[in-house]
C-alpha cells in the first residue's frame, strides 16, 4: 500500500492511498471468503461453494466488499500512520477488478491547531462598558409597573401609548409609539396619518383593502395616553403588589433587577476578553467546524434582510448586504478561535468540569429544546455528550482565566439606557 498526505489549509487533508495488483488480489480472496460465507448457492451447502462459481454470479457482490475492505484498511493507515481523525468523504478513483491496481482518495479534517493561545498572552487588564443600576432606572420600573397612562391631549412622543383605528376596521390597534412609524410620532387623537405597506406590517397582521388596491391606507389615532409622574405612597404601593412599603417593593426591584444586571456584565466582560486577545490568537481550524455554527445562524440572517415587505432586488442592491454577511462570518469565525483557545488552555492547565457543571449545561440544553430532562439525557446522543462536557469545561476554564484578570470600567451605562439601545 503506497499513501501521499497532502494538507492544505484550515486543517484539511487528502489521503491519497494505493493498492498494487497483488495487494489488489488478496483483498479479492478476503473479499471472496466474506462472500462465500454470506450467500446461498443452490447445490452447494452455505459457505461451501466453489470461488470460481461465486466468482461468475456474484461478482459485483465482491466488488464492493473488496470496497469496503481497502476503505477499512486505508483509514486505519491513515489514522495510526498519519494521525488523521475526521474522515469527511471519500471517492474510488480507479475501477475495482481482480488484476487492477486500486485507488482511493480520503478526505479528512485534521484536530484544531493552536499555534498560539491563551498561555502565550501576557494579559492583565481589560476595558469594558459596565451597565450600572441607578435610582432612575428603579424609578421607571416603578412607573412602567404601576403607573398607568392616562390620556393626554398633547403631541404623542415616546414612551407614549397610542389607540390606532385602520380604515375599515371596528377594533383600534393598541401600541407603544417606541414601535410605530416616525409618521405616527408628533401626532393628537382625531389626526390621521396615510401609511404604505412596509409601515403598516408591523402594526397589523390583515391585510387590508386599501393596501391591496392602493399601495397604502388611512389610521387614525383614537387616543394618545402617557404615563404620569405619581408619588406612590405606602398603600398605593400595596394595594397593587404584594409589598406593604415603597422600601420593600424597591429592595426586591434591586435585588431581581441587580441579578440580570449582574448576567450582563458577566457577557459584557466575557467579549471584551474576546476582543482583547482575538488578533493575536494563531488557531487554525477546518471550514466544516464554521458550516456548523453558522448553518442554523444563516437562516436568522438571511430573514432579516430578505423581508416580505422589500424586494429582492432592493435588498442585493444595497452595499451593507454583503458587508453584514461578512461581518456575520467574521465573528462567528473569532467566537470559533476563542473557544478553541479556552479549551487548550483547559487542557494545558488540567482543567476538567465538575459533574455539577456538566449537569446544568445539559439542563440548560433541555431546557432550550423544550423537553424533560431525564428525557432528554436517555436520547442524547455520544457527540451531543461529549458537546456538553466540552461546553462545561470551557465554562470552567472561562471561571479560572477571568480569575486572573482586573476589569476595568471604561464607561458606565446605566440600565434603561443599555435595555433600550
Amino acid at each position: 500500500m503506497e499513501i501521499v498526505v497532502q494538507s492544505f489549509p484550515d486543517c484539511y487533508s487528502v489521503g491519497f492511498v494505493s493498492w498494487s495488483v497483488f495487494e489488489v488480489a488478496e483483498l479479492w480472496q478476503k473479499a471472496l471468503v466474506r462472500v462465500q460465507t454470506s450467500v446461498d448457492v443452490p447445490g452447494f451447502r452455505k459457505g461451501r461453494a466453489p470461488f470460481e462459481i461465486i466468482e461468475q454470479r456474484y461478482e459485483d457482490v465482491i466488488k464492493e466488499e473488496v470496497e469496503k475492505i481497502a476503505l477499512q484498511e486505508g483509514m486505519h493507515t491513515l489514522r495510526a500512520e498519519h494521525n488523521l481523525m475526521a474522515l469527511y468523504d471519500y471517492k474510488v478513483a480507479s475501477e475495482v477488478s481482480k488484476n487492477a491496481p486500486l485507488r482511493v482518495v480520503f478526505y479528512f479534517g485534521r484536530e484544531v491547531v493552536v499555534n498560539r493561545g491563551l498561555d502565550s498572552l501576557k494579559l492583565s487588564t481589560v476595558e469594558y462598558e459596565k451597565v450600572e443600576l441607578t435610582e432612575a432606572d428603579i424609578n421607571e420600573m416603578i412607573k412602567r409597573d404601576l403607573v398607568q397612562p392616562e390620556e393626554i391631549s398633547a403631541k404623542s412622543a415616546k414612551g407614549d401609548v397610542v389607540h390606532l383605528l385602520f380604515k375599515g376596521k371596528s377594533d383600534p390597534v393598541v401600541v407603544r409609539v417606541d414601535d410605530i412609524p416616525e409618521k405616527l410620532v408628533g401626532k393628537k387623537a382625531g389626526e390621521t396619518v396615510v401609511l404604505n405597506w412596509q409601515e403598516v406590517g408591523n402594526l397589523i397582521f390583515d391585510v387590508l383593502e386599501d393596501i391591496k388596491q392602493k399601495g397604502e391606507t388611512e389610521v387614525q389615532v383614537l387616543k394618545v395616553l402617557r404615563p404620569v409622574e405619581k408619588n406612590l405612597s405606602d398603600e398605593s404601593i400595596y394595594a397593587h403588589t404584594p409589598f406593604q412599603t415603597r422600601e420593600k417593593y424597591v429592595e426586591f426591584l434591586k435585588n431581581v433587577m441587580q441579578r440580570e444586571i449582574d448576567a450582563i456584565n458577566y457577557r459584557k466582560k466575557l467579549q471584551a476578553l474576546k476582543d482583547a486577545v482575538k488578533k493575536d490568537l494563531d488557531i487554525e481550524l477546518s471550514k466544516g467546524s464554521l458550516y456548523d455554527v453558522v448553518e442554523d445562524e444563516f437562516k436568522n440572517w438571511f430573514f432579516s434582510h430578505f423581508k416580505a415587505s422589500v424586494s429582492m432586488k432592493d435588498v442585493l442592491s444595497g452595499k451593507e448586504l454583503a458587508e453584514d454577511f461578512q461581518r456575520m462570518l467574521q465573528e462567528h469565525y473569532e467566537n470559533l478561535k476563542f473557544y478553541f483557545a479556552v479549551l487548550d488552555y483547559a487542557k494545558k492547565n488540567n482543567i476538567e468540569a465538575s459533574q455539577d457543571k456538566i449537569s446544568r449545561v445539559v439542563m440548560q440544553k433541555a431546557s432550550e429544546a423544550g423537553e424533560d430532562y431525564k428525557d432528554f439525557v436517555e436520547k442524547m446522543t455520544k457527540e451531543a455528550w461529549d458537546a456538553a462536557v466540552a461546553q462545561a469545561q470551557f465554562d470552567t476554564a472561562i471561571e479560572k482565566i477571568m480569575e486572573n484578570i482586573t476589569f476595568k470600567e471604561k464607561k458606565v451605562i446605566p440600565y434603561m439606557e443599555y435595555v433600550e439601545k
